[in-house]
């Protein structure tokens, strides 16, 4: 069986991908990859308290990295996105997670981000296989 081929999206094609997201958070998902670094399970982990929109910083606390903890400077463009974000989610407490499975509110499910994310490629006219976790850290 042939390995399916992967690449990197091109900067032209993030703003692409960025518009044709139909869900709101699945696009903060794709920003926030895409700005931060972030790997699937950073992201999984991310609770409101790591986020500090004052100050426009994002801490990393539970890492599968060598880095370990660190902290993420946050661009404007993603800083007022997270704050839309919490503004209109429904778990707003320190301890919440920034991103919820979008029915029960637990860790955000990987399967429902890839289908968001494949529709916005496909909306994007973006041909190829493109991973949707690991692959956008290097695609800004």
């Amino acid at each position: 069986m042939k390995q399916k081929r992967w690449r990197i999206l091109e900067p032209v094609e993030v703003g692409r991908v960025l518009r044709a997201f139909e869900d709101e958070q699945a696009r903060t998902v794709f920003l926030t990859l895409v700005l931060t670094g972030m790997g699937r399970f950073e992201l999984q982990g991310l609770r409101w308290r790591d986020v500090d929109l004052v100050d426009n910083v994002l801490r990393i606390r539970e890492s599968k990295s060598e880095e370990g903890e660190r902290s993420i400077a946050l661009s404007p463009p993603l800083a007022e996105a997270l704050w839309q974000h919490r503004r209109q989610s429904a778990f707003k407490g320190e301890d919440e997670l920034v991103f919820w499975h979008p029915k029960r509110g637990s860790k955000i499910d990987h399967e429902w981000y890839a289908a968001a994310f494949r529709a916005a490629l496909t909306a994007a006219g973006v041909e190829g296989y493109v991973r949707p976790f690991h692959d956008l850290r290097h695609a800004s």
